[in-house]
């Protein structure tokens, strides 16, 4: 398990004590948050995994308020962050034309991830692992077109709703969003608020708003709590107030008024994955 190079006093500069804030602190863990899990920039790679920011943000988390709670979250494997993190050295090392070596690698992605652990994504052996592409894939798009041939695949639906909570997040919102999409275009919108992945509270409008799709995700989120309050029970006898909240959201949902911008968003989101979500990244098929 990776862990920050120790201080050395010659390499380092020698020790200097300072006094923070809580605020500072706090805001502290929060910029290391984003330059580890959310800035995309290449030039941002070699601060995520510093050794020496990754001793400050030790100190910062055991100096905080919080630090019983921060330490807790840490612990944990975190899926989707490891899946932007070996996503964004994979295209780092695109650009540069340079491909680095295995252990070198797991080094990178354990350095940029601490204080998480990794989560060992390039064993196959999770149940999901079957939806994962046997080669490379360079574009969100491929991606892609690759859930949507394995997902309706034979024992695939009853494989996935099976393992569903332990699926990275970024694949459960693509699975949702090409299961929201094909369900819309065979059955329209209610046919997809009632399909697979219209359960759940929450769901299809997360996968919206992760897509950027803000006013969708507040439609859907409308709609589907609507449906919820005229379904109770064995009553399916919708009001007319449903069917014009239906009627407006069929209006202005961008998968059906603007389906291009819809696949879009969607190959946009899928981009990061394309180094953990291949078995020959993850250790072999």
């Amino acid at each position: 398990m990776y862990k920050p190079k120790p201080y050395n006093e010659r390499s380092d500069g020698g020790k200097k004590t300072i006094e923070v804030s809580q605020s500072e602190i706090a805001a502290f863990i929060r910029t290391m948050r984003y330059l580890k899990f959310s800035c995309g920039e290449p030039e941002c790679l070699p601060y995520a995994g510093s050794d020496a920011l990754n001793r400050l943000l030790d100190a910062m988390i055991d100096a905080a308020d919080e630090s019983a709670r921060e330490r807790e979250v840490f612990a944990q494997p975190n899926p989707t962050a490891e899946i932007f993190v070996r996503g964004r050295i994979a295209r780092t090392e695109d650009e540069e034309n340079g491909e680095l070596e295995p252990e070198l690698l797991e080094l990178g992605a354990a350095a940029c991830l601490y204080p998480h652990p990794t989560a060992e994504l390039e064993h196959p052996g999770e149940e999901w692992n079957f939806l994962l592409p046997a080669e490379k894939i360079y574009s969100g798009e491929a991606l892609v077109q690759h859930l949507t041939r394995v997902m309706y695949e034979e024992g695939s639906p009853e494989r996935i709703e099976k393992d569903w909570r332990r699926i990275p997040l970024q694949i459960r919102n693509l699975l949702a969003a090409i299961d929201f999409d094909t369900e819309l275009q065979m059955n329209g919108l209610l046919g997809a608020l009632r399909s697979r992945s219209g359960r759940g509270p929450g769901l299809l409008a997360g996968m919206f708003a992760a897509l950027g799709l803000d006013e969708d995700s507040r439609l859907i989120a409308e709609l589907s709590k609507r449906r919820d309050t005229e379904e109770k029970g064995d009553r399916i006898d919708y009001s007319e107030s449903f069917w014009n909240a239906l009627s407006e959201a069929e209006r202005r949902l961008s998968a059906l008024h603007d389906p291009d911008l819809f696949y879009r968003k969607m190959f946009e989101y899928a981009e990061p994955n394309r180094l953990s979500c291949s078995k020959q990244t993850n250790g072999g098929s």
